[in-house]
């Protein structure tokens, strides 16, 4: 039964993905009619870095999906790969852009990957310890719900950071934007959700009879 539910979960992350990423390939596409300007780029060395950890993570992501055994916790920490590809690609396009406008707008991309992030590994720190507070079948779907909230006012309007490309400043490392009144509620989100995790772990790893899972616990540090 367990493992039937397991491939249950991963089935409906993969189909979940899918078609996330349908809908995130129309959105560019018809943004790249709108603002051709998004796909005008050049090298940026500081962008470098991200693209490279986007490839590694790409590749990652799709050796954990093609795989034969999933659990519940690695159908959370693929959503924290998924995020995470979101955010690096998106920052190394804004590193990339030619344009404001176009780093306006994968910064938007990289944005939506930050509460992702969070959330993926806040499910699946209580996925591998499951503490008994912990009820993933109501809080998983809500919390969710909440991080692709977070991700729409980063992507909408200037709550978090200031969208208009008259406001942008070009660095050597790329356009940057001033930040918004709302930014300290990204900020928050990222590390109240991170902390807990991360304490979530280490209690774990702290007061389990299990020596190998007490080491492995500690080796997501």
């Amino acid at each position: 039964m367990q493992v039937d539910s397991n491939r249950l979960a991963v089935r409906i992350l993969g189909w979940g993905a899918f078609f996330a990423g349908l809908m995130a390939g129309a959105f560019i596409l018809s943004k790249a009619f709108v603002f051709p300007e998004i796909f005008q780029l050049h090298y940026n060395g500081y962008g470098l870095l991200s693209a490279i950890a986007t490839l590694l993570t790409i590749v990652l992501l799709v050796r954990m999906v093609s795989g034969k055994s999933h659990s519940e916790e690695a159908s959370w920490f693929m959503l924290v790969l998924f995020g995470d590809i979101l955010f690096a690609g998106g920052e190394a396009l804004q590193r990339f852009s030619a344009t404001a406008s176009g780093a306006i707008f994968w910064s938007q991309v990289s944005g939506i990957g930050i509460p992702l992030i969070a959330i993926g590994l806040f499910l699946f720190a209580a996925s591998y310890t499951k503490p008994p507070e912990a009820r993933l079948g109501v809080v998983a779907p809500l919390f969710i719900a909440v991080a692709m909230l977070v991700g729409l006012f980063y992507s909408e309007g200037n709550l978090l950071f200031n969208n208009d490309p008259s406001q942008m400043h070009l660095f050597p490392w790329g356009y940057n934007s001033e930040i918004g009144p709302a930014f300290i509620l990204s900020v928050l989100w990222a590390g109240i959700l991170s902390a807990a995790a991360a304490l979530m772990l280490i209690i774990f790893s702290r007061t389990n009879r299990n020596h190998l899972l007490r080491k492995q616990s500690l080796l997501y540090f």
